[in-house]
């Protein structure tokens, strides 16, 4: 498969052509629009219906999870979801099923996943043929043989190649939501939205995505979904054509990469100005002024992440440039870093909020215009700098950390009101301090603020919905980073309304010391979120950023939440 990149901007209107040299015959020319893959499954059917899927190895069907003596009496008409789907190897090799088509590519396909003690589970991608595809193969912790393996192989005419490997068996009967996905040469698995292993090859390039069954005994897919997926891997042993943009200095590719050297500022951009909330990372080696990784290249604020090698005192740091302007730095700290042996260089940018990694080394900074957009290689007078490895992977959006129907009337079942009520995930301190931690049924409900029942360790988002401003005066207040009887610690942000005005005003605290304070126009309601990225709180009203400082605390604290209005002690 040959396959080619377009400067064109996403969606815009171009020509397609072909040439032939050398007396060559080209005939049945076919064009293929592509538009966006996207297929799910939950098996929610009747179990002689085998919905898009074609068997292609092994048996395959539609089966109750129920192990008793009535799983063969499950209706589907009578029940909200009774089947899975249950694949079982074959006399001559593993059991596949296949769905989508075979110009498939740039996807990837997960499902929930269950297996017993001597199951192998699997995914494909890129499927050729019996003889030719991409799968992840997974082995149980206790299995008699080839135990605990999570593996990324590729079969190439028959042959099996492992690409990459892992001791991270599965446990007999316990579900999991596995995922791969293949784009641009990179194959990436997920067990339970966390990336476990990543390897390169060029094999195939498109086919058609399947689930895999190969043990003694048969595995359970339920709840599959086949999306587009992009990731980019590339060794910079050529610096392909159209896939990067070179600008300023010499760029060199050869065995371990591609060498630069410049007198002034020099790019090698990729990507497209689409691209939003990513992580960027490279192999870094060499003398330089600066070199590393420019995100949103070519847009309005972009972000340089660049080590600034000087002999023992390197540094890692994070600069910014508006339009016509010069670099401004941001933040930078000391970093260990060889010339010789160099280091690896990793970006990340989420909604505005920027991380730099180098060896021990992290650096942090917000930057309220920046939500993604190209990549660059940069570097500023350079005289041998080597950049190889070069990746850029999208992580998977964080799942909310509650998401449960809401029963607002538990007078009958107040035993319901602690995982069913929208108040499930909070605990009034009034009722902590005695000890209650299931809400009883109430005449009045307790004053005072609300706990999150958990601790939240890293980066979290507690949004509040802020209604009928303009209409009354009110004041509700969030607290991070504090815990129950720390009253005055932590980072609190107070919302304010007044009546007759459609604004909301907003103040920041931390501890006893108010350290920034901003407003927001509103129309009747709004959404605050508040955010702890690192060591800044960023604060948002209907998802734009109002204000963001550093603002360091204390690792892995709870969140507080309470209003000082009408509907005061409501756990908002």
């Amino acid at each position: 498969m040959c396959r080619g990149w377009s400067p064109a901007a996403e969606g815009a209107s171009e020509k397609v052509g072909w040439e032939a040299a050398g007396g060559t015959k080209i005939e049945d020319v076919r064009l293929q629009p592509l538009g966006p893959i996207q297929m799910s499954d939950d098996f929610m059917r009747a179990p002689d219906s085998g919905g898009t899927w074609e068997p292609e190895a092994g048996k395959w069907q539609q089966r109750a999870l129920r192990e008793d003596a009535q799983a063969s009496a499950m209706d589907a008409s009578k029940s909200a979801n009774p089947f899975s789907y249950y694949g079982e190897a074959g006399a001559e090799g593993p059991g596949i099923t296949l769905t989508g088509y075979w110009f498939w590519t740039d996807y990837r396909v997960s499902a929930a996943v269950r297996g017993d003690e001597e199951s192998i589970i699997g995914l494909v991608v890129c499927y050729q043929d019996p003889a030719n595809y991409l799968a992840v193969r997974w082995t149980c912790k206790t299995a008699a043989s080839a135990a605990d393996k999570l593996q990324l192989l590729a079969v190439a005419d028959g042959k099996e190649q492992v690409l990459g490997e892992a001791r991270q068996g599965f446990l007999a009967g316990q579900w999991y939501r596995l995922a791969l996905g293949w784009s641009d040469g990179l194959l990436v698995c997920w067990v339970d939205d966390e990336p476990r292993l990543r390897a390169r090859t060029d094999l195939f390039g498109q086919g058609r995505a399947g689930l895999l069954s190969a043990g003694a005994e048969g595995a359970f897919f339920d709840d599959v979904e086949v999306e587009d997926w992009e990731g980019v891997a590339d060794e910079l042993v050529f610096m392909q054509p159209g896939k990067w943009e070179l600008q300023g200095g010499q760029w060199a590719a050869g065995p371990k990469g591609v060498k630069v050297t410049a007198k002034a500022e020099a790019t090698a951009t990729t990507g497209r100005p689409q691209w939003r909330d990513y992580v960027a990372c490279v192999q870094v080696s060499g003398t330089a002024s600066a070199a590393g990784l420019l995100l949103g290249a070519g847009g309005p604020t972009p972000v340089l992440v660049a080590v600034r090698p000087k002999g023992a005192a390197a540094s890692l740091a994070i600069l910014t440039r508006p339009a016509g302007g010069n670099w401004q730095e941001l933040a930078s700290v000391p970093c260990q870093y060889s010339a010789k042996t160099g280091a690896f260089l990793e970006a990340s940018v989420e909604k505005g909020f920027v991380t730099g990694r180098l060896g021990g080394a992290v650096i942090e900074a917000f930057v309220a215009g920046l939500s993604g957009g190209r990549v660059a290689l940069f570097v500023s007078a350079a005289s041998d700098i080597l950049f190889s490895n070069f990746a850029v992977r999208f992580p998977p959006p964080p799942p909310p950390a509650h998401l449960v129907k809401e029963f607002t009337d538990v007078s009958q079942h107040f035993e319901m009101a602690e995982w069913a009520s929208r108040r499930h995930a909070w605990v009034n301190e009034e009722d902590l301090a005695k000890g209650v931690h299931l809400l009883q049924p109430r005449v009045a409900q307790p004053s005072g603020p609300w706990w999150s029942k958990g601790d939240y360790f890293g980066d979290y988002v507690v949004s509040l919905p802020v209604r009928g401003v303009g209409s009354r005066d009110f004041t509700q207040t969030v607290t991070l980073d504090a815990e129950p009887g720390w009253h005055g610690a932590g980072v609190t942000v107070a919302v304010s309304g007044r009546s007759g005005e459609k604004v909301l005003y907003l103040k920041v605290s931390s501890g006893d010391t108010v350290v920034g304070e901003a407003q927001a126009s509103v129309e009747g309601e709004a959404t605050v979120a508040c955010e702890r990225r690192g060591q800044f709180v960023v604060i948002r009203v209907d998802d734009k950023v109002v204000w963001a400082q550093r603002v360091p605390s204390p690792p892995g604290r709870r969140s507080e939440t309470r209003a000082a209005d009408e509907r005061k002690g409501e756990g908002q």
